[in-house]
């Protein structure tokens, strides 16, 4: 079987009309019915039931379109392992990060690797923790920049890049920011991203009121995106915690909230599967992201900010 058959075969069922389908791919509609009774012969069953309405997969059909995203998958690895014998200007890689990501590093890093190897194809995927743990141990991801489990999760391989502490932000001039106390700030009001996550500044949030004898911070906004949060904080007196390298790149914009207890840190950086091969492209994207990293955490010191 040709492996363009099992893209045929996805936009046929997908579609639900021959014709349609041949449109889309730019074939004739009678060479797609011979190359869709072809594979039919081939494994000695029919794909589709067709009807004067269109076709439905049949039960083998539903079988061999969720294996053929296997196979698709794997013939991408495949790819990857004829990448380790090329230079590394051309290629794709695959990249998930978390929001704190690319609201701080992903500018630089992408526009540093876009100028180093202008030939390769990046895909970014953005998401909560699990999200991307969850793709990257399905093949849909080649590396992940995101923070840690603690531990990490024992299938992949690591890298720490650095500690990224929880950061209380609010607006500027923010009431709080001049004089604060414990119960002051557990009972106002929060904008939280991904509260039911075991590894975010809310759940600290959450063990600092129930260690004091509080009531947990009461939720008014929940949402993923930093930037939506940034524009409600500069309006309201809502109180936000954020990895601190999002509140440092916004300190024009927000006050820090002081708290007692020492911040909570996490691990952040590079994790990939150790089972798959790493490709020239991971290998390029790999050393920007380490250098841009290291170029922003000595720029905390005094030293100049990274540039592209």
């Amino acid at each position: 079987m040709d492996l363009r058959h099992i893209d045929y075969i996805r936009v046929i069922a997908e579609l639900g009309k021959l014709s349609a389908a041949a449109t889309r791919l730019g074939v004739a509609q009678p060479t797609l019915s011979k190359i869709l009774s072809r594979v039919e012969d081939e494994f000695g069953t029919k794909l589709f039931n067709r009807s004067p309405h269109g076709v439905t997969p049949t039960p083998f059909g539903s079988a061999f379109l969720e294996r053929s995203a296997v196979m698709e998958r794997e013939l991408r690895d495949l790819h990857a392992v004829s990448d380790l014998l090329a230079s590394g200007d051309r290629g794709q890689v695959r990249i998930g990060a978390e929001q704190s990501w690319l609201f701080s590093y992903f500018p630089t890093i992408l526009s540093r690797l876009y100028l180093k190897r202008p030939g390769l194809v990046v895909t970014v995927e953005s998401g909560t923790t699990q999200d991307l743990s969850r793709l990257l141990a399905d093949g849909k991801l080649d590396v992940c920049c995101q923070t840690f489990d603690d531990p990490p999760i024992s299938v992949f391989s690591y890298e720490v890049l650095y500690k990224d502490s929880v950061a209380i932000v609010g607006r500027r001039g923010h009431p709080l920011s001049i004089e604060s106390d414990l119960p002051a700030i557990l009972s106002s009001d929060w904008i939280v991203a991904n509260p039911e996550g075991s590894n975010t500044g809310y759940s600290w949030l959450v063990q600092i009121a129930h260690q004091n004898g509080l009531p947990p911070p009461r939720i008014a906004v929940r949402t993923q995106e930093y930037h939506l949060i940034l524009k409600i904080l500069r309006t309201t007196n809502l109180l936000a915690a954020m990895p601190y390298s999002i509140a440092r790149a916004s300190a024009k914009e927000l006050s820090l909230i002081r708290l007692t207890s020492p911040p909570r840190e996490r691990s952040t950086g590079l994790m990939w599967r150790p089972d798959r091969p790493t490709t020239p492209a991971m290998k390029i994207f790999m050393e920007v992201t380490r250098e841009v990293n290291s170029e922003y955490h000595a720029s905390e010191n005094g030293v100049t900010a990274p540039v592209i």
